[in-house]
């Protein structure tokens, strides 16, 4: 069964490379704990390596994810899911 392409037409391979190269590049340093700063960013070698995102948007997540999360009323992260 074919994939439907998502509304953009980009496809949802070309989403999932997006979303993988994202979260690669926005991962922060093995064994460091970002959630131990008060930061909003932290930076490594000059650039952001971690957001303290609140918001589901603020997160590499599919626009499936995001609708379905939309759908359901969830915007704002508990601290636990954070």
């Amino acid at each position: 069964m074919p994939r439907r392409q998502g509304r953009s037409g980009g496809g949802d391979a070309d989403e999932l490379a997006e979303l993988r190269e994202r979260v690669i590049s926005e991962a922060p340093e093995a064994g460091s704990n970002p959630l131990l700063t008060d930061a909003e960013e932290v930076e490594a070698d000059g650039k952001v390596t971690f957001s303290r995102a609140r918001r589901f948007s603020e997160l590499p997540l599919s626009r499936r994810t995001l609708a379905g999360l939309a759908r359901g009323k969830w915007e704002k992260m508990t601290d636990v899911q954070r």
